[in-house]
């Protein structure tokens, strides 16, 4: 009877651990974010590494093409405004947020937007 017992609930206790790892509270979103400052690979490169950084980024995709990066995230850890703060950090403008002055300042001159002469 005790052998029974201890089969049944080994038998329960594993089939509560599969429908607990089955169950996700991930919230999985992606942005579509404008990076009109950016000029270069090396724009780009520092725009990913600086959102990989943010906690719930699974995915980055810098289109230098168009100016845009997709990001993949979940929702349940982070949000949008987190992930233009985290361009804006890296020294270039996401959406209609204004990069920070002092991080743009001090980037290389190829990453900086061409003055008109």
């Amino acid at each position: 009877m005790r052998k029974s017992v201890a089969v049944l609930l080994s038998g329960v206790f594993a089939f509560s651990l599969i429908a607990v790892s089955g169950c996700s509270t991930a919230e999985t979103r992606t942005a579509r974010i404008n990076v009109p400052t950016a000029q270069c690979m090396m724009c780009a490169n520092n725009i990913e590494k600086a959102l990989k950084k943010v906690d719930g980024v699974s995915e980055v995709d810098v289109d230098m093409d168009v100016k845009v990066v997709n990001v993949t995230y979940d929702a349940t850890r982070t949000e949008l405004a987190a992930l233009e703060k985290a361009i804006t950090g890296a020294g270039y403008q996401a959406n209609q947020a204004a990069a920070d002055s002092t991080v743009y300042a001090n980037l290389p001159e190829c990453c900086k937007v061409p003055q008109p002469q």
